[in-house]
């Protein structure tokens, strides 16, 4: 069988050399793919994973916010919007302060243990509703960044 494909036309040498060539391409491909297929599911699941995670996060700070406002037997009635007082009552660190904006930003450095307070603070405000809010770590300190809605006090 040899000596026919090394006697044959020059067409059916280069046309089994492509082939040849062609498989031995898909083959490294597939061998190649294969591993980087494993690792995007990887990855896909990890963030699926962190996502929950910041749900259920986002989930506890709510609630602890409100059940830290229950226990310290916060104001019955709101009171006006101070960033002079939420600072202080939350030991919190002023990052950036954006009024003007809609929503207004408002970008705090506070210790995780006073984080549930905060909230509680902030919900007694009147006419300030959050809108959004993203809880990053920060070495020892956490960056909270809050979407605000002020409204007018009439």
């Amino acid at each position: 069988m040899g000596e026919r494909w090394i006697s044959g036309p020059a067409w059916a040498k280069a046309l089994s050399l492509f082939a040849t060539c062609g498989l031995l391409v898909a083959m490294i491909e597939y061998a190649a793919l294969q591993p980087r297929q494993a690792r995007l599911q990887e990855a896909l699941l990890a963030q699926q994973q962190a996502r929950l995670k910041v749900a259920r996060l986002r989930h506890k700070v709510v609630g602890l916010a409100v059940s830290t406002r229950a226990r310290s037997g916060a104001e019955a009635s709101p009171r006006p919007f101070s960033l002079v007082d939420l600072l202080s009552a939350s030991g919190g660190e002023l990052h950036k302060w954006l009024p003007a904006d809609k929503p207004a930003t408002l970008e705090l450095r506070v210790a995780w243990e006073k984080l549930p307070g905060l909230f509680a603070v902030l919900s007694g405000y009147d006419a300030v509703h959050l809108q959004a809010f993203s809880v990053e770590p920060e070495g020892a300190r956490l960056r909270l960044t809050l979407k605000l809605d002020l409204a007018d006090a009439p």
